[in-house]
């Protein structure tokens, strides 16, 4: 299965302090990690501080995190830790490990660590002997970022005379809700998938809750359905099938890249991922821009198909895509911008009139 994602945090004002994208699988050359870090250190005028794994991540595979800036590493505590073996989350703000896998690093006693200090950059990869591997790099500023936990932190607790007080419903958008799902509140920021993964128990249990108390609200069962991904796919399997025959637009994009899991069938993956794109779902419109550069859907246009799926989901308000764009859209040449006006590319892809 191949996933590249984005998170974006950011001010209320609109200031941003984390930008973070992950890959996986990741494919290195012979020498690149290296190359990479040293280009990353000319750019930023400074020499990576480097952390190697202190416990072998598996057969032939090695990993390494770089840092720059005012950035430092801190090894997560052994409550954090349980709490992330646990599938929950240890609200000790931004982490980050070899694997790519916080919960899994944890059950393994491999190296987490919490990323604090001020304003940088880190790099985090693993690889195996064949080049295999995962990727993460993200730009952040930790003491802008580590304020706004600890006071969710402690604007959440309860008072300690008091029993706590619990919405079932409020707690599965908390833990589980995708951030481009469009049947969601616009004031539930979601939750990006590899955040989901390290609380993927208890976002299952909570949305279960919830669905049961809210039956025609379909958003819960979907969010049951997303963290089951990881833990039971094929119950997700089940679960998003439903939700597609009942119209769910974000359920389209994760049942796409589950045909891609567990049975390696791409094209009925694009099939669910067309469908989404024209019920508007923009999670789905950036999968088969993925699927393009993997090779998996033939087009004789495919900059230009590629830039008028991102456009249309970063205008739908994909964050990953309004990234994404300005990288495509460098790579236009002027005959390619002129081409890209016209709609009718992506909607004869989408089969749209």
């Amino acid at each position: 299965m191949y996933r590249s994602s984005y998170t974006i945090a950011h001010s209320r004002e609109g200031t941003i302090y984390y930008l973070n994208r992950a890959l996986e699988p990741a494919f290195f050359n012979a020498g690149e990690v290296d190359a990479d870090i040293e280009r990353l250190s000319r750019k930023f005028d400074e020499e990576a501080r480097r952390a190697r794994p202190h416990v072998r991540l598996g057969p032939n595979t090695d990993g390494i995190i770089a840092i720059w800036g005012k950035v430092a590493l801190e090894p997560l505590d052994a409550t954090g830790t349980s709490e992330l073996a646990a599938g929950r989350s240890p609200r000790k703000g931004i982490l980050v490990d070899f694997l790519g896998n916080l919960s899994e690093s944890a059950r393994r006693g491999l190296d987490v660590y919490r990323v604090t200090g001020g304003p940088g950059f880190v790099w985090a990869g693993s690889f195996n002997s064949n080049g295999q591997g995962t990727l993460r790099f993200f730009a952040i500023d930790p003491s802008a970022l580590l304020p706004m936990v600890s006071k969710e932190r402690t604007e959440a607790a309860p008072p300690t005379d008091q029993p706590p007080l619990t919405n079932p419903q409020n707690d599965c958008d908390r833990l589980a809700a995708n951030p481009s799902d469009r049947g969601k509140p616009p004031s539930v920021p979601g939750v990006p998938y590899d955040s989901l993964m390290n609380q993927a128990k208890q976002a299952i249990e909570t949305c279960a809750l919830a669905a049961q108390q809210n039956p025609a609200e379909l958003r819960y069962e979907y969010q049951m359905a997303r963290a089951m991904e990881a833990e039971v796919p094929e119950k997700a399997v089940e679960i998003h099938k439903k939700l597609t025959g009942q119209g769910y637009p974000a359920a389209y994009d994760n049942l796409g890249w589950l045909m891609v899991k567990l049975y390696k069938n791409y094209g009925e993956a694009v099939t669910y991922f067309k469908t989404g794109s024209r019920l508007q779902d923009p999670d789905s419109m950036v999968s088969l821009v993925e699927m393009i550069d993997k090779g998996y859907i033939p087009t004789d246009r495919p900059h230009e198909l590629k830039y008028q799926l991102l456009k249309t989901a970063a205008d739908l308000g994909h964050q990953g895509a309004q990234v994404q764009i300005r990288e495509e859209e460098k790579n236009l040449t002027p005959a390619q911008r002129q081409a890209v006006q016209d709609m009718r590319i992506i909607k004869e892809f989408l089969g749209l009139r």
